[in-house]
């Protein structure tokens, strides 16, 4: 385990979830993408995702993200915004990691988001 893993707040939980990104504004300049962007998550924690990206996204740049949780029979989409942290090209360049810190956003959201990642880091212990 890294130094930077051990300072981190939130116990994350690896996880590949489909999610849709659209990047709201980035540093420097205001930026309204109509389009959403499909990625993946690689791990979450109840204070943010690392996603895995077709592009970069500068850091500092808010986003949305909506991402679907299950409810029993159901599924629901939650929409979180939040900020990105950093961003780096993987290992073969083909992709790139964001590092995305959530803000408040609809607090039903976020508790529903925290409920959703509480039940996978039990489910990870229990494996």
């Amino acid at each position: 385990m890294t130094a930077k893993q051990d300072a981190r707040k939130h116990q994350r939980v690896a996880t590949e979830k489909p999610v849709k990104v659209r990047v709201v504004t980035t540093p420097g300049r205001f930026l309204l993408w109509t389009r959403r962007m499909l990625c993946c998550t690689r791990d979450v924690s109840t204070a943010g995702l690392r996603l895995r990206m077709d592009a970069p996204v500068a850091a500092g740049s808010r986003v949305n993200v909506w991402v679907d949780v299950d409810e029993g029979a159901d599924v629901r989409t939650l929409k979180l915004a939040g900020t990105v942290a950093w961003c780096q090209p993987d290992s073969i360049g083909e992709s790139f990691f964001v590092g995305v810190k959530l803000t408040e956003g609809p607090r039903r959201a976020m508790d529903r988001w925290s409920k959703t990642v509480l039940e996978d880091l039990r489910r990870a212990e229990g494996a």
